[in-house]
């Protein structure tokens, strides 16, 4: 009887310990995520990129006389940069890249392109700047949650977020 008590009390302080880890997983709503810690994958050819930080060259429509952010503005339009590492393959070193999502006054309005250090920095562009960590865009604040464009091999499959970290 003594050792069945040890191996329900083991049994209990085992299970108490599994309890008490899961109770420390939290739900994270996706759109949640600012994009400097987001996570896009395609596992079909199990391609990641996960955003390390954001900047933006954005201009604004404006009557004169009125200023940004009033409402009464159009845009923003202009370039969103989310710098980050590409891995093309499971086994691939992390590359650093831009994704750069364009917005402009026309149609079609948007899209995404590709760009690595040294070929067309952003640092080099009108009005760029790197945003502060921790105060990049959330995803819900975004016109999408993919990245993908047929013009970009990499991307000719969409990247969807999947996960981030949150801080």
């Amino acid at each position: 009887m003594k050792a069945g008590g040890h191996s329900l009390k083991a049994a209990l302080v085992g299970l108490s310990a599994l309890l008490s880890t899961q109770s420390v997983a939290a739900t994270v709503d996706i759109r949640d995520c600012l994009l400097e810690n987001t996570t896009f994958v395609d596992w079909l050819n199990s391609i990641t990129f996960t955003g390390k930080r954001v900047g933006t060259a954005y201009a604004f429509n404006c009557e004169d006389g009125i200023e940004p952010p009033d409402p009464s503005c159009e845009g923003p339009y202009g370039e969103l940069v989310v710098e980050g590492e590409l891995r093309n393959g499971a086994a691939a070193a992390p590359e650093t890249v831009y994704a750069i999502w364009s917005v402009y006054k026309s149609v079609p309005c948007c899209g995404w392109r590709l760009s690595k250090p040294g070929d067309n920095d952003p640092q080099s562009w009108d009005g760029f700047i790197w945003l502060k960590p921790g105060t990049s865009p959330k995803l819900r604040d975004q016109a999408f949650y993919t990245i993908g464009s047929e013009d970009e091999p990499v991307f000719e499959r969409p990247l969807f977020a999947v996960a981030c970290e949150m801080g």
